[in-house]
């Protein structure tokens, strides 16, 4: 009989021991939390060809209206596929007809994801100019994002842009540097 008791003392005291009042917790209504990650890097490298039409809607007032199509891989978007809307003001021979410079008013650029996620940039003016050191024409411009679709909707950030095009081959080259928030 005493074995008996003193296991269900035993019991009782463990249910009781074991029972603790459950906290609750109440978030901080004034902590703001936000979908939105912090800035990341943003970099990677693009090549265009020049092509017929990549109408992006850049509403250029200038003269001459180039555009651009390609390739390349970028930080978080892995390959992508490039278009390039570029508003162009002028472009300058010497007398002798050799290529001097290209004077840029701006660019709308596109690049798109493979699941089709697009991010979308606006390049600002910029002169893009004969460099005889390595028989190519080079630019460097700032480009900031305005968007997109998919993850990239809402997108903020910016990139620096190191544009080279080759003549012989036809291909420009654009390395993107930056940071971007989606």
């Amino acid at each position: 009989m005493r074995f008996s008791i003193l296991v269900w003392a035993l019991l009782v005291f463990s249910i009781t021991a074991c029972q603790k009042e459950h906290e609750t917790i109440v978030p901080d209504k004034n902590v703001e939390f936000s979908l939105r990650s912090a800035d990341r890097p943003f970099k990677g490298t693009v090549f265009e060809v020049l092509v017929d039409k990549a109408d992006l809607g850049c509403e250029c007032q200038t003269p001459i209206v180039g555009y651009a199509g390609g390739h390349g891989k970028m930080t978080h978007m892995g390959n992508v596929t490039s278009k390039a809307e570029v508003c162009i003001e002028d472009v300058i021979f010497d007398e002798n007809g050799v290529f001097v410079k290209t004077l840029v008013e701006g660019v709308c650029i596109s690049l798109t994801a493979a699941n089709g996620d697009e991010l979308l940039l606006v390049g600002e003016s910029h002169v893009i100019i004969a460099d005889p050191e390595c028989a190519c024409e080079t630019a460097e411009f700032r480009a900031t994002v305005t968007g997109g679709s998919g993850r990239f909707e809402d997108a903020t950030g910016w990139a620096d842009v190191f544009l080279s095009f080759d003549p012989a081959t036809g291909v420009f080259t654009e390395e993107y540097d930056g940071e971007i928030s989606y």
